[in-house]
């Protein structure tokens, strides 16, 4: 179990890794370039900013949620270690 566990978390803190590399690398702005108002150019800016507020939030749940399979996946598997070496 704790080996399922940990292969579990690894794999989603690697899916979670290839995400945000691949966000960071292919990034572009969406927002124009030309503004005919202050108040357009400050709506486009906090659009922008909340999308890239919650890809970071997604992507750091998926993390904490990783980082909870690896530690339980370790706990498990070193009770399993335990139990193997104290029934021997």
């Amino acid at each position: 179990m704790g080996i399922i566990l940990l292969s579990i978390g690894i794999i989603l803190l690697l899916f979670s890794f290839i995400l945000a590399y691949n966000s960071f690398t292919n990034y572009t702005l969406a927002i124009p370039s030309n503004y005919s108002d202050l108040s357009s150019a400050i709506i486009n800016s906090s659009y922008e900013l909340i999308i890239l507020a919650a890809k970071i939030a997604f992507l750091g749940i998926m993390v904490w949620i990783s980082g909870i399979f690896i530690k339980y996946g370790v706990d498990a598997f070193r009770l399993e270690k335990f139990s193997q070496s104290s029934e021997k």
